[in-house]
């Protein structure tokens, strides 16, 4: 959080000092850049509490089930504001004769995509295991 508060603004003055055909482009850009922090932060929030559950014990849980289920949306929803601003990444890239920045924004996209496809993948998996372990404990 203390990022969105004190270091993105000083990087977006410095930014349009240094660019000043992209002054147009520091609010939008410093709007998406904090609204990309959100779904990272919710999904260190619930990683902490899975890795909480595993410590307690309770590791083969609805509890856990649940927390991978929102730890899986939020590289989707972070994958999906990267793809939205895209388009802002290509006209800051046009402007500052930059292509990387478009390539990291590339890359981004495709890296939260794949986390919220393994993170589907754990959570079916899990949630599998969960219901082994239910059946099991009813039959004993």
């Amino acid at each position: 959080l203390m990022l969105c508060a004190l270091i993105l603004p000083a990087i977006a003055m410095e930014w349009t000092s240094e660019f000043p055909g992209v002054v147009h482009l520091q609010w939008p850009v410093f709007i998406w850049l904090s609204l990309t922090t959100l779904p990272f932060y919710a999904a260190l929030y619930h990683s902490f509490k899975l890795l909480s559950y595993i410590d307690s014990g309770t590791a083969f849980s609805e509890l856990s089930v649940e927390a991978l289920r929102t730890i899986k949306s939020c590289p989707g929803s972070l994958g999906l504001v990267y793809a939205v601003g895209l388009p802002l990444l290509y006209g800051v890239a046009d402007v500052t004769d930059a292509p990387g920045i478009l390539a990291i924004g590339i890359i981004i996209t495709f890296a939260a995509f794949s986390i919220a496809v393994f993170a589907a993948l754990l959570e079916r998996l899990l949630g599998d295991a969960v219901k082994l372990k239910n059946e099991h404990d009813l039959t004993v």
